[in-house]
């Protein structure tokens, strides 16, 4: 019976050597880069998108221009206070966001980006109704 326990308790031993606790840290890096890797993988020449929010206090119509006078390739008209729009996407090139308000005394905000290909864009007023700085992301 003494034979069996040393075995037991040699496999017992290898068993609990052989095991590895992962940090968190190592557990969140490896989300990341799975998170990364499959943005790269997802995007192949996908037009550019936009996402607006406004926490503004009035509503606002966002117009976007393409460049050498392409048009309107988006709109979205009266975009109330705590509202966000759905992902949007449109023609890649130099584009015109123009934000556009009614109502007196608040400017209208006019900006322009250089978007591309899986570029992504999230446009925010703020609570004092102005536009948060904003650069397109590489998907």
């Amino acid at each position: 019976m003494k034979p069996l326990l040393k075995i037991s308790a040699i496999a017992l031993v290898s068993l609990m050597s052989s095991c590895t606790v992962e940090t968190i840290d190592a557990k969140e890096n490896y989300q990341d880069f799975n998170q990364e890797t499959a943005n790269v993988l997802t995007c192949s020449g996908a037009d550019p998108q936009y996402q607006f929010t406004n926490n503004g206090t009035v509503p606002f119509t966002l117009s976007i221009y393409g460049g050498d006078n392409n048009g309107v390739l988006n709109q979205d008209l009266d975009v109330a206070p705590g509202s966000i729009t759905d992902m949007k996407s449109f023609a890649a090139g130099e584009v015109l966001f123009s934000f556009d308000c009614d109502i007196s005394g608040i400017s209208d905000i006019k900006v322009v980006f250089d978007m591309n290909n899986c570029n992504e864009l999230q446009l925010v007023i703020d609570e004092d109704n102005n536009l948060l700085d904003a650069e397109p992301i590489e998907l």
